[in-house]
């Protein structure tokens, strides 16, 4: 199959490889073929070997994480999907997160060593043309996106949440009524930390920047009924 890899550090000009099509190994299992990926710049940082201090990367290494497909094989084990559905998922990374590989990287403790050992034992391959995942890491397309749509949403929604359900534990009373302000509301997170501020987290007003530039795209990409006035 054809896939945007690497064999050693570099950049995006020497990506693409073919590779073998992935295998099922455990019940758990899922084989997808993509119709839709996302690029994400946490995905060139890892390629470039700029982090490869802290998150070495295995090779083959293939690159990307987000994508949109349809189900072709399925884990002994899988009973939460079944051949011919439509998912999308952000394939995981075998790592305890980012602020606790951070702090243990500080400590260079044993817990940071294996933690970087196994950095490498993930699924990464979105932007290939079949990927493998985990049953317990995807979930079926809403019938409402197109497999592209799909393919935008896992990375820079889940990081979204996170970011807002952290805020919403500890600001008291939470978000709602607030007033939340979210930088770059063009950018992939941006766009999306908008629309869950106003319409989830159901703040009272949010607040955003874009370039100049931009501002004729805000209604756009964004809907006539997300935004109710422009500074320029």
């Amino acid at each position: 199959m054809r896939s945007v890899a690497i064999n050693s550090y570099s950049e995006p000009a020497k990506f693409e490889l073919n590779l073998p099509v992935p295998s099922i190994s455990s019940p758990t299992d899922v084989l997808i073929r993509v119709h839709a990926a996302s690029i994400n710049p946490g995905d060139l940082t890892l390629a470039s070997g700029m982090t490869r201090l802290m998150f070495p990367v295995e090779f083959t290494y293939k690159v990307g994480h987000d994508l949109s497909g349809t189900v072709v094989q399925v884990g002994a084990g899988v009973t939460d999907v079944v051949v011919g559905d439509d998912v999308y998922t952000n394939l995981p990374v075998a790592y305890a997160g980012s602020h606790l590989f951070l702090c243990l990287a500080r400590s260079k403790s044993q817990e940071f060593i294996r933690l970087q050992s196994t950095f490498a034992k993930s699924f990464p391959g979105s932007a290939s043309e079949y990927a493998l995942t985990s049953s317990k890491k995807l979930a079926l397309k809403p019938i409402s996106l197109s497999h592209v749509e799909a393919a935008s949403l896992p990375c820079v929604a889940i990081i979204t949440m996170q970011a807002f359900d952290s805020a919403n534990s500890a600001i008291p009373g939470g978000l709602l009524g607030k007033t939340i302000f979210v930088p770059a509301g063009l950018s992939g997170t941006g766009s999306i930390a908008l629309q869950f501020a106003k319409h989830v987290y159901r703040a009272a007003k949010v607040i955003t920047t874009v370039s100049t530039s931009k501002l004729p795209k805000i209604r756009q990409l964004l809907g006539e009924d997300t935004v109710d006035q422009i500074v320029d």
